[in-house]
């Protein structure tokens, strides 16, 4: 896994926003990531069960992929 970091919205208290950000070289090695994961069976199993009922929580979300320039 490239270096991630989680970033929460603090400003108010109905807006309840988290953003997961991944640093990786380009975007063809994202897309490579995502279409092929890297992860053990066990690793993917050990996810699963970590993310067990996380959708139940979740009103809505959206994928935004940024490009930093310069």
């Amino acid at each position: 896994m490239p270096r991630m970091r989680i970033m929460t919205d603090f400003c108010a208290e109905r807006y309840w926003t988290a953003v997961s950000e991944m640093e990786v070289p380009d975007l063809n090695s994202f897309e490579e990531m995502m279409s092929a994961p890297q992860s053990s069976a066990e690793d993917m199993k050990k996810f699963e069960e970590a993310m067990k009922g996380y959708h139940d929580l979740v009103d809505h979300g959206k994928r935004e992929i940024y490009k930093i320039e310069g």
